[in-house]
């Protein structure tokens, strides 16, 4: 018998959310329902997300919000995450009963994560001011959000798993272990996948294969750029930095 469970998925854009995605649900052998980048309300409605690979290469996976469901799969984008945790997943039991709640979220290596940003904005492959680093305002409150979840990393409560994007990409070993933590069988089927969602890579889009995108080195370039002056200058900023690598080592 599957164990109904409740997921909530949170992470910054470009911060290799549907890369974890498209690996964490092939984990999963019960009918999964999957909303991509919900708003954060409990609404219940018919209409869900049909942009991610997973609709075209898994056959449990579903957009469509029935009672057999076994898995309930919401996932959140660039909000405040520490605000959004306090409030109780499925509140009112607006899903129907669920056995287990998780909260995943992922948090990339802000060097990384913003240069990503930046280039998916200034190629124009989704020209939205929300991914536009260069703008005080903007970057002032990306820089808070990533400073919120990084603090939410190293203190994380009971039924939350953070996931460091940057050792997930390149360590096996790191992704045993949140298979372990997620209660599900290890494998890599997935990982492999490039979502076509939101144009794919901000470097590399949606065909070069994943093991070939260089995605730890997209700060490369930046160094001048005055978003990165001022995420290098920015002392509790490196300082979480470097507490998230020194405690997943």
């Amino acid at each position: 018998m599957v164990n109904k469970t409740f997921i909530r998925f949170f992470g910054m854009k470009r911060s290799g959310n549907h890369a974890l995605q498209n690996w964490i649900i092939p984990k999963f052998t019960g009918r999964v329902f999957l909303r991509n980048n919900a708003a954060f309300k409990n609404l219940v409605n018919k209409k869900g997300c049909d942009g991610l690979n997973c609709f075209r290469v898994y056959t449990h996976v579903t957009p469509a919000l029935r009672d057999d469901n076994d898995i309930i799969f919401i996932t959140y984008e660039d909000l405040i995450l520490s605000d959004c945790l306090e409030h109780a997943a499925n509140k009112d039991n607006v899903y129907g009963h669920y056995d287990d709640y998780k909260d995943i979220f992922i948090i990339r290596d802000p060097y990384n994560l913003f240069s990503s940003r930046a280039k998916h904005y200034d190629t124009g492959v989704a020209h939205r001011s929300d991914l536009c680093v260069h703008k005080r305002d903007n970057l002032d409150k990306l820089i808070f959000l990533w400073k919120d979840m990084a603090h939410r990393f190293l203190n994380p409560r009971e039924g939350e798993l953070g996931i460091y994007y940057d050792k997930w990409f390149n360590n096996v070993e790191y992704r045993k272990n949140i298979c372990s933590s997620l209660g599900v069988e290890f494998s890599d089927k997935g990982k492999e996948l490039i979502s076509g969602w939101g144009g794919g890579s901000s470097f590399d889009g949606s065909k070069t294969p994943a093991e070939k995108m260089r995605v730890l080195e997209r700060k490369r370039g930046y160094e001048k750029y005055e978003f990165y002056l001022r995420l290098s200058e920015d002392a509790e900023l490196n300082a979480l930095l470097k507490d998230i690598n020194e405690s997943i080592k």
